[in-house]
């Protein structure tokens, strides 16, 4: 949560933007529990956003990897629908509008049906079970669920990310397009999978050189106030 979470947040605000950082449920929590966390902060920040001294139309999201699945979920598929949890009990701010005005993922994990790992969001069951986990996939399926009038996307990764394919990036780019919906697409090639910020000491196994990938910070700052420009 600091390269993917505090740092990115740091360097948003020194562009003078203001950034939350979500920590959400993970394993062995189940889907649909983080949507429901994803969905509940964007609401919570609209209904908050005199308090923050933010425009509530000038709201977006970005996540990394499994938290651009989290992100990818909440705006394509979940959208403004009533989570249904066990025991819980909506309030006012559950009546908030759930929509952003852009979504970003970063390297972000959008198919779960070839991602055994993001798959365990499901349970131990639909992790092991190859039929059940295609199913499940069905349903939280970001690529055929983005409509026409969604909001605008910012993507980014490195060619040799070898957790995230770029190739599903490029499919999710092209439905975009196919869509009108704005996309704009950085893939850099290299820099691994993980960079966040680019700020961290790296695993010397893992290492990777990030003076390219570097860039999507100045990049995605660039988008962020063209499309707050807009609104």
């Amino acid at each position: 949560m600091i390269e993917e979470g505090k740092d990115v947040a740091e360097f948003l605000n020194q562009a003078g933007i203001s950034a939350l950082v979500l920590w959400y449920r993970t394993y062995p929590y189940r889907a649909p529990l983080m949507f429901l966390d994803c969905q509940r902060a964007i609401r919570y920040v609209r209904y908050y956003a005199k308090n923050f001294g933010i425009n509530p139309n000038k709201i977006a999201i970005v996540g990394f990897s499994a938290g651009g699945n989290l992100v990818s979920v909440t705006n394509f598929i979940m959208r403004n629908q009533t989570i249904i949890i066990d025991d819980y009990q909506p309030d006012e701010i559950d009546k908030m509008d759930a929509s952003v005005a852009g979504l970003a993922g970063v390297y972000p994990a959008v198919a779960i049906a070839e991602d055994k790992i993001i798959a365990a969001i499901g349970g131990k069951d639909i992790y092991n079970d190859p039929t059940k986990r295609q199913k499940f996939a069905e349903n939280y399926d970001v690529f055929s669920h983005i409509q026409k009038g969604d909001a605008p996307l910012f993507l980014c990764a490195a060619m040799d990310d070898e957790v995230v394919p770029a190739h599903h990036l490029l499919r999710l780019t092209q439905i975009a397009q196919d869509r009108k919906i704005p996309v704009e697409l950085h893939l850099f090639p290299y820099g691994g999978h993980g960079f966040g910020a680019c700020l961290g000491e790296q695993i010397p196994q893992f290492y990777h050189d990030r003076s390219l990938v570097r860039q999507w910070k100045d990049l995605f700052v660039t988008w962020l106030n063209h499309l707050f420009e807009e609104k």
